[in-house]
C-alpha cells in the first residue's frame, strides 16, 4: 500500500509544478473522500477482523491524499501520517496472527474475553485501536491534526464537515468489534485446547507503537529533515 502511494505521489510532484495541478487537486480530493466513505460503509458491516483493519488501512489512506490536496502543512502531515499509520497497522497484523492462534477464526462472532486469554496481546489491540483512531498520544493524531488543519486552510471546510461524520462512524464501528474482542464472553469457546501464547511474542507490537508515541512528540531533527526533504519540490 506504501509503495503505491509512492507511485501517486512520485506522479503528483510532476504535475504539481504544470498548470494541472488544480485539476490534480480536485481528482485527489474525490478518490479520497470517495475511499473514507467506502471504508465507513463496510467499517459498520465487516465481521472480519483482518478485513475490518484493511478497511481502516483505506480510510487512513483516504485522510493521507486529503493533505496532498489540502496541501501547505498538509503535505507534511500526509507523509508523517503514511509512517505513523505503517507502524501501528503493521502491529495490529502482527497480532491479528496470535488471535487467530487463540481462537482458530477471524470472525468477530468466534471472539471475545482476549484479556483473559493472552494479557499481552489484548493491551496491544486497546493501544492499537487507539493509536488507528488517532486519539492522544498517537502521532496519528497530531497527522490528522495537522491535515485537518491544511483542509481548513484550504477553505475545504465541506470537505472537512463530510470527513468527520465519516470518521465518527468509522470509530464506533472499530471500537464497537474490538471491545467485543477484548471484553465480550466468546461464545461456545472451547477453552481445553487453548494455545498458551507468549507476552515476549507481543514485544515488536509494543515497540512499533511506542515509536508512534515518540515520533510524533519528540521527531528527531533527522526524521523531520528526510519528511521536508520529500516534499521540497512541492508549492507551498
Amino acid at each position: 500500500m506504501n509503495m503505491g502511494f509512492v507511485g501517486i505521489f512520485r506522479i503528483y510532484i510532476v504535475v504539481a509544478n504544470s498548470p494541472l495541478l488544480s485539476w490534480a487537486n480536485h481528482v485527489i480530493l474525490i478518490a479520497a473522500v470517495l475511499s473514507i466513505f467506502v471504508a465507513a460503509v463496510y467499517m459498520t458491516k465487516v465481521k472480519n477482523i483482518k478485513r475490518m483493519f484493511a478497511y481502516s488501512s483505506i480510510e487512513h489512506m483516504g485522510i493521507v491524499m486529503l493533505g496532498i490536496a489540502a496541501g501547505g502543512v498538509g503535505y507534511y502531515a500526509a507523509i508523517l501520517h503514511i509512517i505513523f499509520h505503517a507502524f501501528v497497522k503493521s502491529s495490529l497484523f502482527f497480532q491479528m496472527g496470535q488471535i487467530y492462534r487463540v481462537y482458530k477464526s477471524k470472525s468477530i462472532y468466534d471472539v471475545g474475553n482476549y484479556f483473559k486469554y493472552n494479557l499481552a496481546g489484548a493491551i496491544v489491540m486497546l493501544l492499537g485501536f487507539f493509536s488507528a483512531t488517532a486519539m492522544p498520544p498517537s502521532g496519528l493524531f497530531i497527522s490528522e491534526f495537522l491535515i485537518f488543519r491544511s483542509l481548513f486552510e484550504a477553505n475545504y471546510l465541506w470537505v472537512l464537515i463530510i470527513v468527520m461524520l465519516l470518521l465518527t462512524m468509522i470509530i464506533w464501528a472499530f471500537g464497537k468489534n474490538i471491545f467485543k474482542l477484548l471484553f465480550s464472553p466468546a461464545v461456545d469457546f472451547n477453552e481445553n485446547d487453548l494455545e498458551k501464547i507468549n507476552p515476549a511474542e507481543s514485544l515488536s507490537q509494543f515497540i512499533l507503537l511506542a515509536l508512534v508515541v515518540y515520533l510524533g512528540l519528540n521527531p528527531p531533527h533527522e526524521f523531520v529533515s528526510l519528511i521536508q526533504e520529500s516534499i521540497k519540490n512541492l508549492q507551498h
